[in-house]
């Protein structure tokens, strides 16, 4: 399930943003998707359906390219590594954490089980509060590196 959101409100930041050097400003985006994932995460985690898929339900930066705008931030749950295939995560036990695998099936359902949702519902209710992080983390970081650079020169 992939959702993009556009948040509006933020030109007098983008415009201190836009003063900074490229690799400050991916910085400054990269901490502040972070903070922003933070809301989504704990609340699915809270809402997990079992102990193992709340354990290994985590938070990802993806690194698509270097441009500002294909950097995007994941609240996923892994999967155990399968050597065969070389897919899923070498930190969750191959045996021992099964629900993990299964997540898409507690989230969606099958024929055989209903649907228990949980991220679905963590986004719905946790957007407000992630951008509202953002938000709030974009302008201190912004800040920071602004102070930064003038302490640099």
């Amino acid at each position: 399930m992939k959702i993009d959101a556009e948040v509006s409100g933020f030109d007098d930041l983008e415009k201190m943003l836009r003063t900074l050097p490229d690799i400050a400003q991916r910085k400054v985006y990269r901490q502040a998707l972070s903070a922003a994932a933070t809301p989504i995460l704990m609340l699915a985690r809270r809402k997990a359906p079992t102990e193992k898929i709340r354990r290994n339900t985590i938070k990802k930066l993806n690194r698509r390219g270097s441009a500002l705008g294909e950097l995007t931030v994941s609240v996923i749950t892994r999967k155990a590594f399968n050597p065969r295939t070389g897919v899923g995560s070498r930190k969750v036990r191959a045996y021992g954490e099964k629900d993990a695998f299964y997540s898409v099936w507690y989230e969606f359902g099958s024929r055989n089980q209903p649907a228990q949702p949980y991220m679905r519902p963590a986004y719905d209710e946790g957007k407000t509060a992630s951008i509202e992080a953002f938000r709030a983390k974009l302008k201190q970081r912004i800040e920071a590196e602004v102070l930064r650079q003038r302490v640099k020169r």
